[in-house]
């Protein structure tokens, strides 16, 4: 059977958080939290996406995303009914925590809570076992506490839980959540637990192998257990190591300079669209010097164009003129028109 973990953030008036814990990266890197889901299959919903994925696969060696109420219903129930012995973790929100734990046997509620908090978190048949203080490095508001919850058979209903239920009730009659299974959801979550399964789980046809170094009063099932409590105990002595705490300061680094780099690439998007508009504008108004520069002289060369014609009219005439006059004619007299017209184009030119 499936050993179920279920982790739920709360903040200080002890309203479930949809980010879980994967809102504080101190928490996920604390050892405390990462034994508890050390070495099981995570289990969140796709609303968590964003947040968990930098995070999950440092204590969650197999993850699975949910994509909506109803989803996480039936792999609760599927898994709940599986006769394999393997370890899961189930993040929950505040509308799937009802689900998950009427759905399947929860063996452990985690609770993360504000140490300086308004309100305890309360559920129905599930009352406070043990707590501890999580206090991450540089922190200044009195840090966390972790608290594991254990189911008991006592019932006490406020007015407040028959509130919450009946809230519960009027929101999944409103929706798909109570839908009988169909063949394609029972085929898609059986991939999903066959998935998140595959290596957390020993083998039953492995077992014969075991049974000759075991007591015979000693069954395959109680074997797996032991497998899987040895696993989880070397994974907790992992993960205390300072070994792995360097490694995770390290990952802390590298997870803040890639945010640096981040913001110093939106700056420098910003200043390249500056740029840009600054350069559409220079284009503009140069385009617009240029236009009138090819105007004025279209203009002149217009005018030059005129007055040229004309100077050749007179030359034309004075050389007709000179033509018809007698040979004795002094050449300067023929020579002098033609110099002043001749400078007097030079000077239209210049």
């Amino acid at each position: 059977m499936m050993d179920l973990s279920v982790i739920v953030a709360v903040d200080g008036d002890a309203h479930i958080l949809e980010k879980n814990i994967f809102y504080r990266q101190e928490l996920v890197h604390d050892p405390r939290i990462i034994a508890e889901a050390s070495g099981s299959a995570g289990i969140f919903m796709e609303s968590m996406m964003d947040s968990a994925s930098c995070y999950i696969g440092i204590v969650c060696p197999k993850i699975a995303a949910m994509k909506n109420e109803r989803t996480i219903k039936i792999f609760c129930e599927m898994a709940g009914k599986d006769e394999d012995s393997w370890p899961c973790t189930i993040f929950a929100t505040g509308t799937t925590l009802p689900i998950v734990l009427e759905a399947c046997t929860c063996n452990r509620l985690i609770i993360v809570a504000p140490h300086k908090r308004n309100a305890d978190f309360t559920y129905r048949q599930w009352r406070l076992a043990e707590s501890s203080t999580i206090v991450p490095k540089g922190n200044t508001n009195g840090g966390y506490d972790l608290m594991i919850y254990e189911h008991v058979d006592e019932l006490t209903v406020s007015e407040s839980d028959m509130d919450d239920e009946l809230n519960r009730l009027c929101s999944e009659m409103d929706n798909d959540i109570l839908e009988p299974m169909s063949d394609e959801d029972r085929a898609a979550i059986e991939k999903v637990l066959e998935f998140v399964k595959s290596g957390l789980t020993v083998e039953r046809s492995h077992m014969d192998g075991f049974d000759n170094d075991y007591d015979t009063e000693l069954d395959s099932d109680s074997i797996m257990k032991d497998v899987t409590a040895y696993v989880k105990a070397s994974m907790i002595d992992y993960v205390k190591m300072p070994l792995f705490q360097k490694s995770l300061d390290i990952q802390n680094g590298i997870l803040k300079r890639l945010g640096t780099v981040e913001d110093i690439a939106k700056e420098l998007q910003q200043s390249m669209e500056a740029f840009r508009l600054s350069m559409s504008d220079t284009n503009s108004v140069c385009s617009e010097g240029i236009r009138r520069e090819l105007e004025a002289t279209n203009l002149k060369y217009n005018s030059v164009n005129e007055r040229l014609d004309g100077i050749q009219t007179q030359l034309g005439n004075v050389v007709m003129e000179t033509a018809n006059k007698p040979a004795k004619v002094n050449l300067i007299q023929i020579i002098m028109p033609v110099v002043a017209i001749l400078l007097a184009i030079i000077g239209i030119m210049v």
